[in-house]
């Protein structure tokens, strides 16, 4: 078995494809356990360990995390369209940077649209409860001020797509990189977050740059 600093066994509780490829795995989440909307975790199965991020948020009683199985990869990911209920998984401490800061555009690029999942359902849960004396509409103007571009090759590998829509409404871009290759340099706002897969997070982030946002804008 691999070796993982501070680990913590967690059983599965259920398993659902919400995508293409895509499945919802959900689990325990053990006591004392503590985190933030987009951190992630090492899982460890069969062996094998990779990094995944939480799309649940802290204040649930179990632990989420949507996760892109690669059939054509003999890898962490195959192995887990055989998992199983009750199947048990080894997951890190959490780490990872992508904190939320403020209102701004969110940019991700396939799987890295799972972070701001957990962001955008952890900032709805605490408009809802702060703003539990106001109506619906002033809500809906709070949760829609940010933005989202998506990237991905394939309209039918977008995770989430109809709560996206739903949730951003105008404010939702969509990015499909079979079709076309460029984000419009249109941003403008006060944070930008990024991720994605390596050299997309390099691209945005050189893009960014080049229209003179500074470092401490750039959230990845």
């Amino acid at each position: 078995m691999l070796f993982i600093e501070d680990t913590n066994e967690i059983n599965v509780l259920g398993k659902k494809e919400i995508s293409q490829n895509i499945f919802e795995i959900k689990t325990t989440k053990p006591k004392n356990f503590n985190y933030h909307s987009g951190q992630a975790v090492f899982i460890e199965y069969k062996n094998l360990k990779k990094p995944f991020t939480m799309t649940s948020i802290p204040k649930e009683k179990f632990l989420n995390f949507t996760i892109k199985i690669y059939d054509n990869h003999n890898g962490f990911t195959k192995n887990l369209r055989d998992l199983n209920i009750n199947d048990k998984l080894i997951i890190s401490n959490p780490f990872g940077s992508i904190n939320y800061k403020g209102e701004g555009i969110f940019i991700a690029g396939g799987t890295g649209v799972t972070p701001f999942l957990s962001i955008f359902k952890d900032i709805d849960e605490k408009n809802s409860v702060s703003n539990n004396t106001k109506d619906n509409t002033e809500n809906n103007i709070h949760k829609l001020k940010s933005k989202l571009i998506y990237s991905s090759k394939y309209e039918n590998e977008i995770i989430k797509r109809e709560y996206l829509i739903e949730r951003f409404q105008e404010n939702y871009e969509e990015i499909i990189t079979s079709k076309e290759k460029r984000i419009k340099k249109n941003l403008n706002n006060n944070y930008y977050y990024v991720c994605g897969p390596n050299l997309f997070t390099q691209t945005i982030i050189k893009t960014l740059k080049e229209l003179g946002i500074d470092d401490n804008r750039i959230i990845k």
